[in-house]
């Protein structure tokens, strides 16, 4: 199967050997094609754009600078350091419920709302 683009690119072209794919995998579910074509190899990830100006790869080389060394300190030394601590829940004290708020406490009415969104 053969996609008709007029300008292709890597873009394009990724797309139509993923169609491809797709469709050669529902007609051999179906026995119009052979089981040996149906293994079709396609990229696990999607390809990099080349950059379309020289300010855009100007712009990547100084993010690649900036967050470069900053990306590798967090993965070499802090997240290696760093203990693992479960996460659970976070638990709320109790609060009086809304029958033992005074009438002219809003703050006790707000919190008796919350706590009996929360315990719904």
């Amino acid at each position: 199967m053969m996609c008709s683009v007029r300008t292709p690119n890597r873009l394009t072209e990724y797309f139509c050997h993923r169609l491809t794919v797709v469709v050669v995998g529902v007609f051999s579910r179906y026995g119009a094609v052979s089981k040996e074509q149906n293994f079709i190899k396609f990229p696990s990830t999607m390809p990099e754009a080349p950059a379309r100006n020289p300010l855009e790869s100007f712009m990547n080389s100084i993010a690649s600078v900036v967050d470069g060394p900053v990306t590798w300190f967090r993965e070499s030394v802090v997240e290696p350091n760093r203990k693992t601590y479960p996460w659970y829940h976070q638990k709320f004290r109790r609060v009086p419920t809304i029958d033992q708020c005074y009438t002219d406490d809003a703050v006790c009415f707000f919190e008796a709302n919350n706590q009996f969104k929360r315990d719904k």
